[in-house]
């Protein structure tokens, strides 16, 4: 912005809540969590993000922190034809992300993952090269591609994200292992295109002190980008929680009770079992099927056609119960579940949190 109060292009363009209304038909940002300065903390992401500068939200699940970077990145691309790289991941988030945007008219958003088939995937290519695109999510295995590598040098990159940032702390390291080459892509591909590093924003629900520090110092050593901390802590007000005992023989008929008692026969309601192992998932759910419940398993060790499939039943309203390992909570955007099942104490206070 140029600082002019009297400017009517930075009125338009460099005005968020004008650009939230054109890209999104919201008249303004929510409330909630504030920033310190006692505005929108989603607000004051937004505005940071449109400013070019790097950061790192933290976020409560549900509180808008993908509008985060979608809204600066749509902004950017319409003001001078950036490109916008999302690092995530979850293939199932990625595409509930696009779609959604899609189905709001805003067609110049892709994502590149292992679950598109050739052609689809040529095509992501050649809309990148061309620049069609103006936001593209990419699970971070893509970026050992060269295709991919060829493709993004072709475009002025306006800024990185890193989704669910917390993958590159040293509790994440093992669900996402190549999260940790995401720095040093960037800096190589800025080198290559003899240009500065591009501004670098990250964003988390998992707000612990040393993950802070882990995220903060990596882009610090890897690309020499200091990150402004916008924490809206983890605080959700609508959320309840319960502990209940349970002797091991009758964990499965309480599980049954409680999808009974919770959600029961609406059919707008839906929830979520979490188990410790692969074949606990494998065994409850097939306790919840023959107790009438439509339920499947999710878990690391089923081929990409079968996630895709079980996730998509379960994003699109066909499978009223999921049980799976904790991995599945990663990113999982779905508005209507009314119920979590934490089957199994989880290995951590971090595994709790990803299941919560």
């Amino acid at each position: 912005p140029c600082a002019d109060p009297e400017c009517t292009y930075c009125k338009e363009i460099h005005n968020p809540e004008v650009q939230l209304s054109r890209f999104f038909g919201f008249d303004k940002f929510r409330p909630e969590p504030k920033h310190t300065n006692g505005n929108s903390l989603q607000l004051e992401i937004v505005k940071a993000g449109m400013r070019g500068e790097s950061l790192l939200a933290i976020m409560p699940t549900g509180g808008g922190k993908s509008l985060g970077f979608q809204l600066p990145a749509l902004v950017r691309n319409a003001r001078r034809g950036y490109l916008t790289v999302v690092v995530s991941p979850l293939q199932a988030l990625m595409k509930d992300q696009v779609d959604n945007l899609q189905r709001q008219g805003l067609h110049n958003c892709a994502a590149l993952c292992g679950i598109l088939t050739l052609p689809e995937r040529a095509d992501v290519l050649r809309n990148i090269r061309s620049g069609t695109i103006a936001l593209l999510y990419l699970s971070p295995e893509q970026l050992r591609s060269k295709a991919v590598h060829k493709a993004l040098l072709s475009r002025e990159i306006g800024c990185w994200v890193l989704d669910e940032a917390h993958c590159l702390s040293k509790w994440g390291h093992d669900f996402r292992p190549d999260y940790l080459y995401a720095g040093r892509f960037i800096k190589k591909l800025a080198e290559e295109q003899k240009i500065a590093v591009p501004p670098i924003a990250c964003f988390t629900a998992t707000a612990k002190k040393d993950v802070i520090e882990d995220i903060q110092t990596y882009f610090k050593n890897e690309t020499g980008t200091g990150l402004s901390l916008f924490e809206g802590g983890v605080e959700r007000a609508n959320l309840k929680f319960e502990v209940q005992t349970v002797p091991a023989m009758t964990k499965l008929p309480r599980i049954n009770d409680l999808l009974g008692e919770r959600i029961g026969k609406n059919t707008e309601a839906f929830a979520v079992v979490f188990r410790a192992t692969r074949e606990d998932t494998e065994y409850t759910a097939k306790f919840l099927s023959d107790q009438g419940w439509s339920a499947r398993h999710f878990h690391a060790g089923l081929t990409v056609a079968e996630k895709k499939e079980v996730q998509d039943s379960f994003l699109n309203g066909e499978l009223q119960v999921i049980c799976a390992t904790n991995a599945f909570g990663m990113g999982i955007d779905k508005k209507d579940i009314r119920l979590v099942i934490h089957g199994d104490t989880p290995a951590s206070l971090e595994n709790y949190l990803q299941e919560a």
